[in-house]
């Protein structure tokens, strides 16, 4: 995917701004279609068997499976990010992974940097590096 151009970072509303305005999933949306997929299973195995089962049972229940899975579809790609495809997804990861990766390197040099300003007024306060300083006495 090196061709690939992900898209510019938001300018508009804060990321939880964009977040609240994201659909809540209605429950059950990715429920688990094993009992659709085993009633059809089911008919079909029973046809085989020579049972009398009429076509437009198991035409109604794939229908049911068919419709189950397009609303998952649906619901999938109505998710944040849920429009991009697996290769997008590996894409911005990498790139996420190596921002990450720079803002910890920056963090680790600026940990690491001396800090004169500081180590000063760390020498006038109460705790030092080796150790609380005597209290001095307040003339008045």
């Amino acid at each position: 995917m090196a061709g690939t151009q992900l898209p510019p970072p938001a300018s508009g509303p804060s990321s939880a701004q964009q977040v609240d305005a994201v659909p809540a999933l209605a429950p059950g949306t990715f429920s688990s279609i094993l009992p659709a997929l085993e009633d059809v299973l089911e008919l079909v195995f029973g046809i085989a068997e020579g049972a009398d089962i009429k076509t437009e049972d198991v035409a109604g229940k794939a229908k049911e499976l068919a419709a189950q899975l397009a609303a998952m579809k649906r619901a999938a790609a109505a998710l944040p990010g849920g429009h991009l495809g697996a290769g997008a997804v590996d894409e911005l990861t990498r790139v996420l992974e190596e921002q990450a990766a720079r803002r910890r390197a920056v963090l680790r040099a600026f940990a690491d940097s001396p800090t004169p300003a500081v180590d000063a007024e760390a020498g006038r306060g109460a705790i030092a590096e080796n150790g609380p300083t005597p209290a001095r006495e307040v003339e008045g």
